[in-house]
């Protein structure tokens, strides 16, 4: 999400998936490649007793077991008492990035809480990625059975569908489909032609900026009137799927300065009272008194820690906001948030 120049912070990469998709196996490969070194991998096994640590630790990549806790429900203690520990721990070695593995039964928005709630995790620590390996073999079934499974697609920023050479090119779509329809901000690739080293910069292309700008190609090719506020619908189709699922995708585009203290308020109002909605926000904001942008990045009730950019990547320097959404109109949010920020000055032409 961020230019990462001058950020000292550990960079960590969530791997969710649901039981028997591969994680364990996809790792291990991943883990042998130079590009990996430095690593250091945390495991989250439900029973006491690790066996996808041990595997991994056969592999020569130092491994934490976080036993007998499913990372389920909130900010995990254990988690979170393992992440203070491999800080302030000196391994011999720098630590170049976190790894977590994440049980199959996990939602992964604990994780990313864990992190983002906690000040002293959050300056040390950023979350770089969350990567969500789906099996293609049973992707129907194990949406309607669980909805932690939806939950790890919703929270991805890049899906690896697994076992795609099981199935026919028909299951591979409809595999493809599901994502789109639950997370039509991420990247949907096939395990066996991607590396976990190949995703290492990768984030950089989820930046809100590019997200906004392939979404919504005309987003700024009409500079006639910089200080609007624009709501505008995503180009891309999203599959039909079940009736619980009405998904929107809409970037609102804001012409003025946003006071911080006030959009604070709204965006921690709206998460409140809708998270469980609120499958995705990404976006730039251009702030009074600081003329470099802020990143924010949320998902369901968590809000990443908001991230500070050394420039603008273009010479448009306004505000925008993409939403991926449930049952929520968009002119519902655009209201809301004029009410909030309406006394915020105009941008200079």
């Amino acid at each position: 999400m961020k230019d990462t120049a001058g950020d000292n912070r550990i960079p960590v990469y969530v791997v969710s998936g649901f039981l028997g998709s591969g994680k364990t196996t996809f790792l291990r490969k991943a883990l042998r490649e130079p590009v990996l070194s430095g690593s250091l991998l945390l495991v989250n096994e439900v029973g006491e007793l690790g066996v996808d640590d041990r595997l991994i630790r056969l592999d020569g990549t130092p491994t934490v077991l976080l036993g007998n806790g499913c990372l389920c429900c909130t900010a995990n203690e254990g988690l979170s008492t393992a992440l203070h520990k491999v800080v302030e721990t000196d391994f011999g070695q720098k630590v170049e990035r976190i790894i977590i593995e994440t049980t199959g039964l996990a939602d992964p928005l604990p994780v990313i809480s864990t992190i983002a709630i906690n000040s002293f995790l959050a300056a040390n620590l950023r979350v770089e990625l969350v990567l969500t390996i789906v099996d293609a073999l049973h992707a129907d079934e194990e949406e309607s059975a669980s909805l932690d499974y939806i939950r790890q697609i919703e929270t991805a920023d890049v899906v690896l569908l697994s076992k795609t050479d099981m199935v026919s090119t028909a299951q591979v779509l409809k595999a493809q489909e599901m994502v789109a329809r639950l997370n039509p901000l991420c990247q949907c690739l096939h395990v066996q032609d991607t590396t976990l080293g190949e995703l290492l910069a990768l984030p950089h292309s989820q930046r809100a900026d590019r997200l906004a700008h392939n979404w919504f190609p005309d987003l700024v090719e009409d500079q006639q009137e910089p200080t609007r506020t624009r709501l505008r619908l995503g180009s891309r189709s999203i599959a039909p799927g079940s009736h619980a699922l009405r998904v929107n995708t809409f970037c609102l585009e804001l012409g003025e300065e946003l006071d911080w203290v006030r959009f604070a308020v709204w965006l921690s109002a709206l998460l409140h009272a809708h998270g469980n909605q609120i499958l995705r926000i990404k976006g730039f904001l251009a702030l009074e008194d600081n003329r470099l942008p802020v990143v924010v990045n949320c998902v369901h009730h968590v809000i990443y820690f908001p991230e500070h950019l050394d420039s603008w990547p273009s010479e448009d320097r306004r505000s925008f906001l993409i939403f991926v959404v449930k049952d929520i109109l968009p002119e519902q949010l655009l209201r809301s948030l004029q009410a909030c920020v309406r006394t915020a000055r105009q941008l200079p032409n």
